[in-house]
């Protein structure tokens, strides 16, 4: 597997401040385990209007930031076709959750 982020395209965003790099990385973190907690509910609830939303808004942020583990599962989440399809989008939010472990993961390594 490919690095789990684009450390080069997140470092540009702070223009290599190791602090602020820092104070990005934990608030992505946390804004991240917040939204796809949240994404659970929504699959649980059967909104998928709720869950393209967030899967949409996380996506954003994600590539923005270089989390290139994210991006793909979370624009198929936001995708999906069936407006019934929580199997589907309760595989794919599991797949979201291992990868933003892998990421914190990546990122204490990285920051250490």
């Amino acid at each position: 597997m490919s690095q789990p982020v684009d450390i080069e395209r997140f470092e540009q965003i702070t223009d290599g401040d190791k602090d602020i790099l820092r104070q990005l990385s934990d608030a992505y973190l946390e804004q991240a385990e917040e939204i796809i907690t949240s994404i659970g509910a929504a699959i649980e609830s059967q909104s998928m209007a709720t869950v393209r939303l967030l899967s949409h808004k996380l996506r954003g942020s994600s590539a923005t930031c270089g989390i290139v583990v994210l991006v793909e599962p979370l624009g198929n989440l936001e995708h999906l076709r069936g407006e019934d399809d929580f199997e589907g989008a309760a595989k794919l939010h599991e797949e979201i959750k291992n990868g933003l472990e892998v990421t914190r993961t990546f990122l204490k390594n990285h920051l250490a």
